[in-house]
């Protein structure tokens, strides 16, 4: 049985986002678990004389409630949403379309150009209408030194001890080892240094990986999955799907569009020192992804190659 405070925000929805004839049904279909730990429910709607359509209904933070509205209003790639409250600092449930589409493929793999220049657009559209808006964005949690160190504790320390008890790790990766280890304390002081220079400082996603954006049929990007979000170097959102230098080229351009310039060499510096940070932040997956098949070697390969690139 649907809640009768979950039928009211599904009715209120409809008639925000979508029809304003009356709801004459709604049907509970399969309740899914989001990749943050949040519950994802998706609801039939039939309005009186129309087709029906879905709607999404998850629970969300104070963070990506206030930046789904602000993203929204401004017209960015974004789930259009239902929000009814942006002031209570207690986790909500929030509506919006059910966007039809496929993930994002994963790194290593092939994605269509048009996906890809399409991805770098919104994004550099996010980032470029967002930019040095500290004032505006003051309750956006920042990049600082305690979430760098907490980071990295998090996502490499802990599962990079336990994976160096496992002899065959130790072996596959010899040559990686002490470098990748030696690169974490430099790490942490350049990326420090990348997120208090202010000419580049504004809303990053901070998670972004394919299972948090969707490509519909038509090739448009969506972004989901906000509650990572913080205040900022926009550098910190491209390695995780422009894992290369050559492959910042449509967001660089997209960046010039939305009337934001950088030299060649400024950019390709701070990229670098993005990509540092990108690898250890990512590593527990490909360690995970290691420790349940050693075929995934390329993988692991991939971030520590970042990491000392």
């Amino acid at each position: 049985m649907i809640a009768e405070d979950t039928i009211r925000l599904l009715r209120e929805t409809a008639s925000v986002l979508v029809t304003d004839r009356p709801v004459a049904r709604i049907e509970e279909g399969a309740i899914l678990q989001g990749r943050s730990g949040a519950t994802v429910g998706r609801y039939k709607i039939s309005p009186e004389g129309e087709r029906s359509f879905t709607l999404v209904t998850k629970e969300a933070g104070v963070v990506e409630r206030r930046v789904l509205q602000r993203l929204q209003q401004q017209g960015q790639a974004v789930p259009r949403s239902h929000i009814r409250d942006v002031q209570s600092l207690l986790p909500l449930t929030i509506a919006m379309e059910d966007i039809r589409g496929e993930h994002r493929p994963e790194v290593l793999s092939y994605i269509d150009p048009e996906v890809q220049r399409n991805e770098a657009a919104a994004l550099a559209a996010i980032h470029a209408r967002n930019l040095r808006q500290e004032a505006e964005l003051a309750w956006l949690p920042k990049v600082d030194w305690n979430f760098l160190t907490q980071s990295l504790e998090k996502w490499w320390r802990g599962p990079w001890h336990k994976v160096m008890q496992i002899p065959e790790f130790r072996r596959t990766f010899a040559s990686y080892i002490p470098r990748v280890e030696s690169a974490a304390d430099k790490m942490l002081i350049e990326v420090a240094s990348l997120n208090q220079d202010y000419r580049n400082l504004t809303l990053i996603h901070n998670d972004l990986c394919p299972a948090n954006v969707l490509v519909t049929p038509e090739k448009q990007v969506f972004f989901l999955d906000w509650q990572e979000a913080r205040y900022g170097s926009f550098y910190m959102d491209l390695p995780p799907h422009m894992p290369t230098f050559e492959s910042t080229a449509p967001y660089r351009r997209a960046l010039v569009r939305e009337g934001v310039s950088v030299s060649l060499s400024e950019f390709r510096d701070k990229y670098r020192v993005a990509c540092h940070y990108a690898g250890f932040a990512n590593m527990w997956s490909a360690l995970s992804a290691w420790k349940r098949n050693p075929s995934e070697e390329a993988y692991v390969r991939h971030w520590f190659n970042l990491i000392l690139c």
